[in-house]
């Protein structure tokens, strides 16, 4: 679970909590795994979000002192962990780290219909 927490931020939250069938994260670092969640997202039922997390070494890189894009690219390689190892890691090796992969949540509706069959079964039961 801590690294469900640590995936979903408040922005992926609020997609989840909005019914988005399908949330994301990639870097543009890791650019085959993004474009396969972007691929993921396109094909996914339903509405889905991709978060991908991008570097501006001219304004944000300078004024935070985090150096030139490649520093900046080298940080995203090295910050970033899978969903399924992050799992296995401990909290201190997930210090000033990120998680990235995708997260696949049940289609909206499909839900909807379920919990209403089982309301019509017990109310018939019930009867």
């Amino acid at each position: 679970m801590r690294a469900g927490i640590l995936f979903l931020p408040r922005l992926m939250i609020l997609a989840a909590m909005a019914g988005a069938s399908l949330v994301a994260r990639g870097t543009v670092y890791h650019a085959t795994l993004l474009d396969e969640l972007i691929e993921q997202a396109i094909r996914k039922r339903g509405f889905s979000v991709v978060e991908v997390i991008s570097h501006c070494h001219i304004q944000y890189g300078r004024r935070n002192r985090l150096g030139g894009a490649v520093e900046m690219m080298r940080w995203q390689k090295e910050a970033a962990v899978k969903i399924e190892k992050a799992k296995t890691m401990t909290e201190e090796e997930l210090k000033g780290r990120f998680t990235m992969g995708v997260r696949d949540l049940p289609f909206y509706t499909q839900e909807y219909q379920k919990l209403r069959e089982v309301a019509k079964t017990k109310l018939a039961m019930s009867a």
